[in-house]
């Protein structure tokens, strides 16, 4: 049995504090070796039900053939797809999605602007859980961004009035983010909706061939995806009826050599602007 490390349990602990589901911690430890009855003191919690491990191999993008998932789609699957065979998330990937050329000028303007990265509850405090650096580049007012923006949008048939601004991040060699979902837990969402309501689907781009690390593992899923230059995953972090989904739980390991960019788009259910009715770009 080896011993909880001071990384681990800052994680339990924050994890815990802001109200996530402690079976989805539970077994998120059990997959990284930990000892159920260990976990068990730890969090003073027992699992529930024990979730099976899924059995579908780890998913390098671009190299796996993907069937017909059982989970009913919210959206049309977004242009030039391929969506991952799990019944447990909406989820897909799109080889090349952004050019070299054009990921290399949004890392020139990610560098440009960096801040250290916060969690969403904006502390800063300095932690081990989020180690990143970021850029909020829906400030920058760039057109160039602004086309990014546009193409992401359309790609996923989502209005862009149902988003967030693209937000960039840049790891260097040891920095991480610790397993997280990108919704917004209850006792988050009222300081975070701004008339936007829960966030439902995340565009992920890398920007660069990591030299070393910096995949992005989902654990309940059994996918892992692989930094390649251009490419894009893309999930939905809620259930079709609009309940959490923390199958979609992922960790964006640490870097081990060289560095990684990525960006990230989310869209929420509702818009301060528009109607629900004209959320998706099909339907209008």
């Amino acid at each position: 049995m080896h011993a909880f490390t001071e990384e681990w349990i800052e994680w339990i602990d924050e994890n815990v504090n802001a109200g996530r589901d402690k079976d989805g911690i539970f077994q998120i430890l059990l997959d990284r070796g930990y000892e159920y009855e260990q976990i068990k003191q730890q969090l003073n919690h027992e699992l529930k039900q024990t979730t099976p491990k899924p059995n579908a191999a780890k998913f390098h993008i671009g190299k796996r053939a993907v069937k017909k998932s059982l989970l009913p789609p919210v959206i049309d699957p977004p242009k030039g797809s391929t969506r991952f065979d799990t019944d447990k998330a909406e989820f897909y990937m799109i080889e090349n999605f952004l050019t070299a050329e054009e990921c290399a000028k949004i890392v020139e303007r990610i560098q440009d602007h960096l801040r250290p990265s916060l969690m969403v509850n904006h502390e800063t405090k300095k932690s081990s859980f989020r180690t990143s650096r970021t850029c909020d580049m829906g400030a920058l007012n760039d057109p160039f961004i602004q086309e990014i923006d546009q193409k992401i949008c359309e790609t996923i048939g989502i209005d862009n009035a149902f988003s967030e601004a693209i937000q960039g991040q840049f790891y260097d060699v040891g920095q991480e983010f610790k397993a997280h979902t990108d919704f917004f837990e209850t006792n988050e969402l009222p300081d975070n909706d701004n008339g936007f309501g829960q966030r439902t689907f995340t565009f992920f781009i890398y920007l660069n061939d990591v030299e070393e690390g910096g995949h992005t593992d989902f654990p309940m899923l059994g996918v892992t995806g692989i930094p390649h230059i251009g490419d894009a995953l893309i999930w939905n972090s809620l259930h079709a009826d609009g309940s959490k989904n923390y199958n979609t739980l992922h960790h964006g390991m640490p870097v081990r050599k060289g560095w990684k960019a990525v960006i990230t788009k989310w869209f929420r259910l509702k818009s301060p602007d528009k109607p629900f009715r004209q959320r998706l770009l099909k339907d209008q």
